[in-house]
Formats: C-alpha cells, sequence, structure tokens
C-alpha cells in the first residue's frame, strides 16, 4: 500500500512544483545551516565553518537533482519540457510545419481506412446468426461442387442443421429499356435459412410445394439496389422484373449489411438456382460451379461431422472463420 503514501506527494510535485522546490530549498538551507552551527561550536571561525559544512555536505544542486529523481516524476516534466520545445520549433518554422501536418494527417488518415478495410473484412465476424457454426465443405481441394453432390451431401448428412450451395455470376437486369449488369449468386432455396438471414421487407424464396407450374422465379434483391433502382419503393415486393432475359417477380429485400459470403463481391440479386438453372446442368456431376456452407446442429463438434464424411466417404469439411467475411478462404 506503499503507492497509496507516495502517489499524493508525486503528483504535489507535479501540480505546486514551485512550493515544493522552495521547501526542498529551505530544507537544505536548515541542514547547512545546523551544520555551520556545529563547526563554530567546535572552535571554527564562521567562514572556516561554512566551507566545511559545505564540503560535509556535498553539491546542493547535485542534492537538488537526487531528490527530484527521487520523486521520480522527472520523466513526465522532460516529456512536456520537450512538447514545449517541440512547439516553438515548429512556430519558427511554419512552411516545414505545415508539410509535417499534412503528411501526419495523410498517414493517419490512410492507417484508417486500411484498419477499417481490415476490420471489416478480416475482423468483424460473418454478419449471420452464429457464425461458429458455419464450415465450408470441399468437395474438390478447390472449393468446388456441382449442384448433384451438393443434394448427395445434404441428404447424406446427419450432423448439420442445413447445408447450403452458391455460384456467383453476373446477371442483366432491365428496367424500363435500361440494361445493367449486376452481381448475382445462384443459390439453394435454403441458403437464407441456413445463415440465418431474414429480409427487411417480403421473404425468401418459396418451396417447390408453394410456386405452381408455370409462376414467375423468384428474386431476393439487396437494400442498395432496392434503394438505387427502385428509390426504397415498399412496393417493389412482388414486382415484375427481368433478369438476362426472363421475367422473375421481386420476392424479398435482403438486410442493407448483408452482401453474401465472397470478400469483393458484394451480390446484388440472388436466384434459386433450382427455378433459373437448367435441370440437365444441375444433374451434371461435371458441372462444378456451387460452393457448399454448412451450419452445425447445436453442441455437435466438428470432429463429428469430419467422421460422418468419412464414414460416408463424403468431401472434407473445414471450418468457416469467423472473422472473416470470405468463406472459401480457410486455410
Amino acid at each position: 500500500m506503499r503507492w497509496m503514501y507516495k502517489f499524493p506527494l508525486r503528483l504535489r510535485s507535479l501540480v505546486r512544483k514551485n512550493r515544493v522546490e522552495k521547501e526542498l530549498t529551505e530544507e537544505l538551507r536548515f541542514h547547512l545551516e545546523k551544520l555551520i552551527e556545529e563547526k563554530v561550536a567546535q572552535g571554527m571561525t564562521p567562514e572556516e565553518a561554512r566551507y566545511a559544512a559545505l564540503r560535509e555536505l556535498g553539491g546542493v544542486e547535485q542534492i537538488k537533482e537526487e531528490c527530484r529523481d527521487m520523486r521520480r516524476v522527472n520523466y513526465i516534466e522532460n516529456f512536456f519540457q520537450d512538447i514545449r520545445y517541440g512547439l516553438r520549433m515548429l512556430a519558427r518554422n511554419p512552411g516545414f510545419t505545415t508539410v509535417a501536418v499534412l503528411r501526419l494527417a495523410l498517414g493517419i488518415g490512410a492507417n484508417s481506412t486500411f484498419f477499417s478495410i481490415v476490420d471489416g473484412f478480416l475482423l468483424r465476424p460473418l454478419p449471420v446468426r452464429d457464425p461458429d457454426q458455419l464450415t465450408s465443405i470441399y468437395p474438390m481441394p478447390d472449393g468446388s461442387s456441382s449442384y448433384a453432390d451438393y443434394l448427395d451431401i445434404r441428404r447424406q448428412s446427419k450432423t448439420f442443421e442445413g447445408i447450403a450451395a452458391v455460384a456467383r455470376h453476373g446477371a442483366a437486369l432491365n428496367i424500363n429499356g435500361e440494361t445493367e449488369i449486376v452481381k448475382a449468386d445462384f443459390v439453394s432455396g435454403n441458403y437464407f435459412a441456413v445463415l440465418g438471414v431474414v429480409p427487411v421487407l417480403g421473404r425468401t424464396f418459396p418451396s417447390s410445394a408453394e410456386t405452381g407450374a408455370g409462376s414467375e422465379p423468384a428474386v431476393v434483391i439487396s437494400y442498395g439496389l432496392w434503394q438505387r433502382r427502385f428509390g426504397g419503393a415498399p412496393d417493389t415486393v412482388g414486382k415484375l422484373v427481368r433478369f438476362n432475359g426472363r421475367n422473375a417477380v421481386i420476392v424479398g429485400i435482403a438486410p442493407d449489411w448483408f452482401h453474401g459470403l465472397q470478400r469483393g463481391f458484394w451480390t446484388e440479386v440472388w436466384f434459386d438456382a433450382e427455378s433459373w438453372v437448367q435441370r440437365e446442368a444441375l444433374a451434371n456431376r461435371d458441372y462444378r460451379d456451387y460452393e457448399l456452407v454448412g451450419r452445425l446442429r447445436q453442441g455437435a463438434p466438428l470432429s463429428q461431422a469430419r467422421a460422418e464424411f468419412d464414414t460416408n466417404r463424403a468431401p472434407p469439411l473445414r471450418r468457416v472463420p469467423c472473422k472473416r467475411q470470405r468463406i472459401d478462404s480457410c486455410p
């Protein structure tokens, strides 16, 4: 508990420096006078006694420096002295000061921007429900899979709450005769359910039982596309639009924080793959254009899922890094 005694003393040395220095000077003068009195009492003249007392006491200024060092506040005092000296030098050279300040501002701004990018893409958890429960499934070393393989893996799995497939492409959006290429994901119907993403407006893809023969395929659009091309109108849900020359109905608007799962590929449209891709292509096991992501059942360890797939001779699993935006970049 010695610091409770020392802290107020050191704080007093900082905020009341002049008074502390005055007290130190008076104390040293008191000791010097006492020594002189002792020497005079021993028979020395006052002048001889003073010189003898000074030699015995030592250098007064050196003693003061030793006392200041013992307070351990000289580092703080030196720091503020350096600050004052630096400000005086900068004031004498306004041109150099301006250049230095601008370079510091640019450097700090660049570092802040870089950290924001790193934080957004690498450090923040995935913007989905319980990202730690997500795993990537690698049927091939490059992480690709056919849709037919995906259906087999989903059917065989017992430890996963759900497994979704996604393929990334571009799509031509035509509104009022104006065509725009947008970034699109062709996904399995359970994509949003597996990730735990709920639209801010509308719904996700309807099941096959809810869609009748000849009905228009459904799409979900991003919040940004909704604002940019539809003005954020509430009646956007239910509208017919044309993608790649085909009519489609907008059934939902994704949250503004959700842009898909791949870094640098901010998805603007999500298509239900089974409604858009030809059945021959979906059944073709050589057409490996999909990536798979699964959500483990609550409490199920990743080792159990690996063991299950080893038994079924299915592809390996890798933990999705919850601090990355890109789920296919697992080491």
